[in-house]
């Protein structure tokens, strides 16, 4: 039998309690806000892909969460809003005591979804 992750809920499988649930909720809101979005696993982690391209993706290291962008533009675009997170090149950590407001979390998705629709016209 392999060990490969096949669905998001393989991944969160593997993931502790704590941030298992703030990951859960992650999925549930982009599922909310792009209901078109296909889930899948890329490299090893949960990917969101629309319009033939990818959206977004998340992870669970040992201290904290990433929100991957997969945009180093849109990464930029937000990075002021972003400030009280640590980031990378195109990802954001954050955790359940300290989580991405949803208001900017919705923001950041929605503008991903259109620079993937302006992209594949």
């Amino acid at each position: 039998m392999s060990n490969k992750l096949v669905t998001i809920d393989d991944y969160l499988a593997t993931v502790d309690d704590e941030k298992r649930a703030v990951l859960q909720q992650l999925r549930e809101q982009i599922r909310e806000w792009v209901p078109e979005a296909i889930e899948t696993i890329s490299y090893g982690i949960p990917c969101f892909r629309v319009h033939h391209r990818g959206l977004v993706s998340f992870s669970a290291a040992k201290k904290h969460c990433s929100l991957h962008v997969m945009d180093k533009k849109i990464a930029e675009e937000f990075r002021e809003d972003l400030s009280d997170f640590k980031m990378t090149v195109a990802s954001i950590h954050f955790s359940g005591d300290k989580p991405i407001p949803e208001a900017l979390l919705k923001r950041l998705i929605l503008a991903r979804v259109e620079a993937n629709r302006a992209a594949s016209e």
